[in-house]
Protein backbone atom coordinates (compact mmCIF):
# COMPACT_ATOMS: atom_id res chain seq x y z
CA UNK A 1 0.00 0.00 0.00
CA UNK A 2 1.45 3.64 -0.99
CA UNK A 3 2.02 6.10 1.82
CA UNK A 4 1.30 9.56 1.13
CA UNK A 5 4.68 11.87 0.87
CA UNK A 6 4.56 15.17 2.06
CA UNK A 7 4.83 17.99 -0.70
CA UNK A 8 5.59 21.66 -0.56
CA UNK A 9 5.24 24.43 -3.84
CA UNK A 10 8.61 25.60 -5.22
CA UNK A 11 7.89 29.13 -5.34
CA UNK A 12 10.01 29.61 -8.54
CA UNK A 13 8.06 27.21 -10.76
CA UNK A 14 5.41 26.16 -8.40
CA UNK A 15 6.25 22.40 -9.03
CA UNK A 16 5.53 19.86 -6.05
CA UNK A 17 8.29 18.73 -3.74
CA UNK A 18 8.39 15.93 -1.99
CA UNK A 19 9.84 16.12 1.38
CA UNK A 20 11.22 14.15 4.06
CA UNK A 21 12.38 14.15 7.87
CA UNK A 22 15.70 14.89 6.63
CA UNK A 23 14.92 17.72 4.54
CA UNK A 24 13.31 19.58 7.03
CA UNK A 25 14.89 23.74 8.01
CA UNK A 26 17.54 23.06 4.79
CA UNK A 27 17.95 24.70 1.61
CA UNK A 28 17.25 22.40 -1.21
CA UNK A 29 17.21 22.62 -4.88
CA UNK A 30 14.08 22.08 -7.23
CA UNK A 31 14.16 18.93 -8.84
CA UNK A 32 12.22 20.96 -12.26
CA UNK A 33 13.72 23.98 -11.95
CA UNK A 34 16.95 24.11 -10.36
CA UNK A 35 16.16 26.93 -7.93
CA UNK A 36 16.61 26.88 -4.56
CA UNK A 37 14.59 27.18 -1.67
CA UNK A 38 14.32 27.12 2.41
CA UNK A 39 12.15 24.49 3.03
CA UNK A 40 10.37 24.83 7.04
CA UNK A 41 11.35 23.55 10.34
CA UNK A 42 8.46 21.42 10.83
CA UNK A 43 5.83 20.43 8.59
CA UNK A 44 2.25 19.11 10.30
CA UNK A 45 2.16 14.71 10.67
CA UNK A 46 6.13 14.93 10.19
CA UNK A 47 8.12 14.50 13.03
CA UNK A 48 11.52 16.71 12.49
CA UNK A 49 14.29 15.64 11.20
CA UNK A 50 18.15 15.57 12.87
CA UNK A 51 19.22 18.63 12.87
CA UNK A 52 21.76 19.79 10.64
CA UNK A 53 25.39 20.43 11.65
CA UNK A 54 26.79 23.49 12.59
CA UNK A 55 29.64 24.89 10.56
CA UNK A 56 33.12 24.95 12.60
CA UNK A 57 35.11 27.80 12.08
CA UNK A 58 38.04 27.57 10.15
CA UNK A 59 40.95 27.03 12.34
CA UNK A 60 44.52 28.83 11.71
CA UNK A 61 46.73 26.11 10.12
CA UNK A 62 50.05 27.06 11.96
CA UNK A 63 49.12 26.56 16.01
CA UNK A 64 50.17 29.79 17.40
CA UNK A 65 53.19 28.35 20.11
CA UNK A 66 53.19 29.09 23.50
CA UNK A 67 54.78 32.12 25.04
CA UNK A 68 57.94 30.80 27.11
CA UNK A 69 58.07 31.12 30.39
CA UNK A 70 61.02 32.39 32.74
CA UNK A 71 61.62 30.86 36.06
CA UNK A 72 63.26 33.12 38.38
CA UNK A 73 64.88 31.17 40.46
CA UNK A 74 66.14 27.13 39.78
CA UNK A 75 66.95 25.25 42.69
CA UNK A 76 70.90 23.87 42.64
CA UNK A 77 72.14 22.20 45.71
CA UNK A 78 70.96 23.31 48.48
CA UNK A 79 71.02 26.92 47.15
CA UNK A 80 68.94 28.38 44.36
CA UNK A 81 69.69 30.46 41.13
CA UNK A 82 68.41 33.17 40.54
CA UNK A 83 67.96 34.65 36.58
CA UNK A 84 67.78 38.48 36.68
CA UNK A 85 65.63 39.79 33.77
CA UNK A 86 66.26 43.04 31.63
CA UNK A 87 63.85 44.90 33.81
CA UNK A 88 65.70 43.65 37.31
CA UNK A 89 68.89 44.61 35.98
CA UNK A 90 67.66 48.20 35.16
CA UNK A 91 69.16 47.81 30.90
CA UNK A 92 68.70 51.31 29.34
CA UNK A 93 67.30 50.60 25.53
CA UNK A 94 69.38 51.06 23.03
CA UNK A 95 68.17 53.45 20.66
CA UNK A 96 67.92 52.41 16.97
CA UNK A 97 70.94 52.71 14.72
CA UNK A 98 68.30 54.46 12.12
CA UNK A 99 67.88 57.39 14.39
CA UNK A 100 71.50 57.94 15.37
CA UNK A 101 72.59 58.40 11.88
CA UNK A 102 70.01 60.64 10.85
CA UNK A 103 70.98 62.54 14.01
CA UNK A 104 74.86 62.67 12.98
CA UNK A 105 74.32 63.37 9.53
CA UNK A 106 71.89 66.28 10.62
CA UNK A 107 74.97 67.65 12.51
CA UNK A 108 77.26 67.38 10.17
CA UNK A 109 75.41 68.97 7.54
CA UNK A 110 74.73 71.97 9.65
CA UNK A 111 78.72 73.16 9.29
CA UNK A 112 79.74 76.47 9.66
CA UNK A 113 79.34 78.46 6.42
CA UNK A 114 83.14 79.21 6.12
CA UNK A 115 83.74 75.61 5.54
CA UNK A 116 81.86 75.67 2.02
CA UNK A 117 83.08 79.30 1.03
CA UNK A 118 86.71 77.88 1.52
CA UNK A 119 86.02 74.71 -0.24
CA UNK A 120 84.80 76.69 -2.95
CA UNK A 121 86.99 79.78 -3.44
CA UNK A 122 89.75 77.37 -3.12
CA UNK A 123 90.48 76.32 -6.43
CA UNK A 124 89.57 79.79 -8.04
CA UNK A 125 91.64 81.42 -5.72
CA UNK A 126 94.83 79.72 -6.57
CA UNK A 127 93.51 80.03 -11.00
CA UNK A 128 93.79 83.74 -10.17
CA UNK A 129 96.95 83.65 -8.45
CA UNK A 130 98.98 81.58 -10.75
CA UNK A 131 97.24 83.57 -13.70
CA UNK A 132 98.49 87.00 -11.94
CA UNK A 133 101.77 85.77 -11.23
CA UNK A 134 102.11 84.47 -15.38
CA UNK A 135 101.28 87.91 -15.85
CA UNK A 136 103.51 89.54 -13.74
CA UNK A 137 106.71 87.50 -15.40
CA UNK A 138 105.41 88.60 -18.61
CA UNK A 139 105.74 92.15 -18.41
CA UNK A 140 109.02 91.70 -16.41
CA UNK A 141 110.37 90.10 -19.43
CA UNK A 142 108.69 92.60 -21.99
CA UNK A 143 109.98 95.75 -20.20
CA UNK A 144 113.16 94.56 -18.62
CA UNK A 145 114.24 91.77 -20.29
CA UNK A 146 113.79 92.23 -23.79
CA UNK A 147 115.37 95.26 -24.08
CA UNK A 148 118.25 93.95 -22.49
CA UNK A 149 118.92 91.79 -25.21
CA UNK A 150 117.75 93.80 -27.91
CA UNK A 151 120.89 96.46 -26.84
CA UNK A 152 123.13 93.97 -26.24
CA UNK A 153 122.57 92.44 -29.42
CA UNK A 154 122.32 95.50 -31.54
CA UNK A 155 125.66 95.92 -32.14
CA UNK A 156 127.02 92.66 -32.18
CA UNK A 157 127.20 90.08 -29.41
CA UNK A 158 128.01 92.43 -26.25
CA UNK A 159 128.69 89.98 -23.57
CA UNK A 160 128.45 92.31 -20.95
CA UNK A 161 125.40 92.99 -21.53
CA UNK A 162 124.59 90.15 -22.47
CA UNK A 163 125.15 88.45 -18.88
CA UNK A 164 123.34 90.66 -17.20
CA UNK A 165 120.30 89.85 -19.77
CA UNK A 166 120.52 86.52 -19.53
CA UNK A 167 120.42 86.60 -15.39
CA UNK A 168 117.25 88.55 -15.14
CA UNK A 169 115.43 85.97 -18.16
CA UNK A 170 116.64 83.14 -15.63
CA UNK A 171 115.36 84.96 -12.52
CA UNK A 172 112.33 85.74 -13.54
CA UNK A 173 111.75 81.95 -15.09
CA UNK A 174 112.61 81.38 -11.50
CA UNK A 175 110.55 84.04 -10.37
CA UNK A 176 107.20 82.52 -11.88
CA UNK A 177 107.58 78.66 -11.25
CA UNK A 178 108.63 79.20 -7.57
CA UNK A 179 105.13 81.57 -7.33
CA UNK A 180 103.33 78.33 -8.77
CA UNK A 181 104.55 76.00 -6.71
CA UNK A 182 103.58 78.72 -3.56
CA UNK A 183 100.33 78.48 -4.90
CA UNK A 184 99.64 74.96 -5.22
CA UNK A 185 101.10 74.43 -1.70
CA UNK A 186 98.80 77.13 -0.51
CA UNK A 187 95.67 75.33 -2.16
CA UNK A 188 97.02 72.06 -0.55
CA UNK A 189 97.52 73.98 2.84
CA UNK A 190 93.88 74.97 2.74
CA UNK A 191 92.16 71.59 1.45
CA UNK A 192 94.28 69.61 4.41
CA UNK A 193 93.62 72.26 7.46
CA UNK A 194 89.54 72.46 6.28
CA UNK A 195 89.54 68.08 6.42
CA UNK A 196 90.94 68.71 9.70
CA UNK A 197 89.01 71.24 11.21
CA UNK A 198 85.75 69.14 9.73
CA UNK A 199 87.41 65.78 11.89
CA UNK A 200 87.72 67.83 14.65
CA UNK A 201 84.19 68.78 14.72
CA UNK A 202 82.45 65.43 13.92
CA UNK A 203 84.20 63.96 16.70
CA UNK A 204 83.15 67.00 18.88
CA UNK A 205 79.81 65.96 17.75
CA UNK A 206 80.19 62.51 18.28
CA UNK A 207 81.17 62.56 21.88
CA UNK A 208 78.33 65.56 22.59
Amino acid sequence: MATDVPQVGCPHCRGAIAVTAAMLGRVVECPHCRGQLQLPDAIPGMSPGPPAPKPTPPTSAIPTPPKPTLAKKAPIGNGSLTVMTGEDLNFATAEAPEAVEDRNVARFRAEPECFKQLETYAIPFVVCGIAGTLMLSIAIAFYAVVPLFREALTDGVQTQKLIPAILLALAVLAFFCSTIVIWIILRLAILTLLDIARSLRQIRDKKG
